[in-house]
């Protein structure tokens, strides 16, 4: 859930960078640093849902 939401930070960065601000270098800032926190998100999430696969699998070899 807090990859998704950085994830969801980043893409809210890019959409803010791209329609609201006016065009020049600190929209380029911005949208970076929104690409930089969108990627963030997607490497944590990514991380989560193989350690979620992980347990699953393990649950089936390890049963008691």
């Amino acid at each position: 859930m807090v990859g998704a939401s950085v994830f969801f930070v980043g893409l809210g960065l890019i959409l803010v960078a791209g329609q609201l601000m006016p065009e020049g270098e600190m929209a380029e800032w911005v949208a970076l640093l929104g690409l930089l926190v969108l990627g963030v998100g997607m490497v944590m999430t990514f991380i989560y849902y193989i350690a979620i696969l992980w347990n699953r699998i393990a649950g089936f070899i390890f049963r008691d």
